[in-house]
């Protein structure tokens, strides 16, 4: 199963793209003013949340760091994704059941629990990421930054892609 721990490699270096292409402004605010540093920390907060969930096989994406220093310093949001790497380094193939807590409400606080597996919970990382980059491009179109095409594209849509340029 190195190949998922590959992909949330590949997923995290789509979000360090974003980063430097952030830290290569002049204007270093638009980092923050965009929106983009929010949807920066929400991703790295979801990895953070599995990472330190799976040591109790315990999950909760619900414990986030909002206003974190990954929203005002790129530098440090860049270490966070070293680290994740590493991380996914080390990690072992492993399908034992964790449990993952998520509110999901929104007129009440209501946090469910659910059953799942490390695997799977990589697989949502990905997805999430892709999500939240797509996003993070149509923002970045109102500074007039641009991205590379396939940023933000799902592995699906890619390999779609690839058998229409061939075919």
């Amino acid at each position: 199963m190195k190949q998922l721990h590959k992909a949330c490699s590949t997923s995290l270096s789509q979000v360090k793209l974003v980063l430097r292409k952030f830290e290569l402004l002049e204007d270093d605010s638009v980092y923050q003013s965009s929106g983009v540093s929010r949807h920066i920390r929400h991703i790295l907060d979801h990895y953070l949340a599995l990472k330190n969930g799976l040591e109790g096989n315990h999950v909760n994406y619900n414990r986030r760091n909002r206003g974190s220093k990954v929203e005002t310093d790129i530098e440090f949001a860049l270490e966070i994704i070293s680290y994740l790497n590493n991380w996914l380094l080390t990690l072992e193939d492993n399908t034992q059941v964790i449990t993952i807590d998520s509110e999901i409400a929104f007129d009440e606080q209501f946090i469910e629990t659910f059953q799942s597996n490390q695997n799977r919970e990589l697989l949502s990382m990905i997805n999430h990421t892709i999500h939240h980059i797509a996003y993070i491009k149509l923002m970045a179109k109102k500074y007039d930054i641009e991205f590379p095409d396939e940023l933000g594209i799902a592995p699906s849509t890619a390999s779609f892609i690839r058998s229409e340029a061939s075919g």
